[in-house]
């Protein structure tokens, strides 16, 4: 019950530090370490060092006051999977320090561990976007076509112009998730170019948003 004890939103910010230390006693980097401990023990670093290690707990405290089902802290020290729901870049949106926070540190890796950590990033949302798609042999076409390209992301695009017209397209997965955050700020920031249209029009993207 430690955890979820630091945890409580009346905790002070004296549970901060504790939090931190916590993670980083979990998340050592060792020569056989995956990506996922890699780019996790980078980034709680970084927030520590820039000040806003704190938005890390609130992002933690925000997502147990949630209830979702597949969150357990309690596991947290055994199960990736975990960590992964609490700052995974599709649920910290609402926070733009931490998306960029994140971006930064994938930027700063290894070039093999970020090839790592953004090929699982790909998948993760391509496997969400084909559950989705209304065209699915387009869109398979498309996974397959660029499935030796880590740093891009098959999605689905609707063409408004075109009179329900889905389409798949390939995007740069950073600028994906980037886009996924302003969202919030601006909800059509994100089109792309319609092969029907000749470019003349615009495509709006129906987003692989996990849930």
């Amino acid at each position: 019950m430690r955890y979820c004890y630091i945890l409580c939103p009346n905790k002070s910010k004296s549970a901060v530090p504790e939090i931190y230390n916590i993670l980083a006693s979990i998340y050592k980097i060792s020569k056989s370490s995956p990506s996922y401990t890699i780019v996790y023990s980078k980034l709680f670093n970084k927030c520590m060092k820039k000040g806003i290690f704190e938005y890390v707990v609130n992002q933690m405290r925000s997502i147990i006051s949630a209830n979702l089902p597949l969150i357990n802290i309690e596991k947290i020290d055994s199960d990736s999977d975990n960590v992964n729901v609490y700052f995974n870049p599709m649920y910290i949106e609402n926070n733009l320090y931490l998306l960029e926070t994140w971006i930064e540190t994938t930027e700063e890796l290894d070039p093999s561990i970020r090839r790592l950590v953004l090929y699982h990033k790909k998948l993760e949302i391509e496997e969400i976007m084909e559950t989705r798609a209304r065209n699915t042999k387009g869109y398979e076409e498309m996974r397959y076509k660029i499935s030796d390209d880590f740093d891009k992301v098959a999605l689905e695009a609707y063409c408004e112009n075109c009179g329900g017209y889905y389409t798949s397209v390939a995007l740069d997965l950073i600028d994906y998730i980037r886009h996924i955050a302003y969202l919030l700020y601006d909800p059509q920031s994100l089109h792309v170019k319609c092969p029907r249209c000749k470019g003349e029009k615009k495509s709006k993207i129906t987003f692989a948003l996990i849930s």
